[in-house]
């Protein structure tokens, strides 16, 4: 059975994931890489991210994906299944996407792929590697 992956940790499995996907394009997209930025948490004393903002959005698609979680998310502890944090950041580029009105061509390519192929064996892969790697070592 697969562990839980707590909120920061599939927050930053989805940039990992992301980032792998800007490596593999060779590393092209602009609004990606710009997107990536804003996604660090490794500059900000407090473990935010570049963009505050950016974590709001992520609480958002967790929501989506699971609903019930509303009003506990503020008491720490939670964690979600591997799947539900892919889910959510497709939810979250999806949103992403949205509000920049489709035009980042670089986010949608991923959005659409995500929801192509998101049960493909070598998706899942690189996947299961993010949170792998994303995951606080025990």
């Amino acid at each position: 059975m697969d562990r839980g992956v707590s909120l920061p940790a599939g927050f930053d499995a989805m940039r990992a994931f992301l980032h792998a996907q800007w490596e593999d394009g060779g590393r092209r997209s602009e609004d990606l890489a710009i997107l990536l930025g804003s996604l660090d948490r490794g500059t900000a004393q407090d473990g935010a991210p570049a963009d505050p903002a950016q974590w709001s959005d992520w609480i958002d698609a967790v929501l989506t994906v699971r609903p019930d979680l509303k009003g506990r998310i503020e008491d720490g502890g939670v964690t979600i299944g591997p799947g539900e944090a892919f889910e959510a950041m497709r939810a979250f580029l999806a949103a992403y996407w949205e509000r920049g009105g489709r035009t980042e061509r670089g986010i949608g390519e991923i959005a659409e792929a995500l929801d192509r192929d998101r049960a493909t064996a070598g998706l899942q892969q690189r996947w299961s590697a993010a949170v792998r790697m994303a995951q606080p070592r025990s």
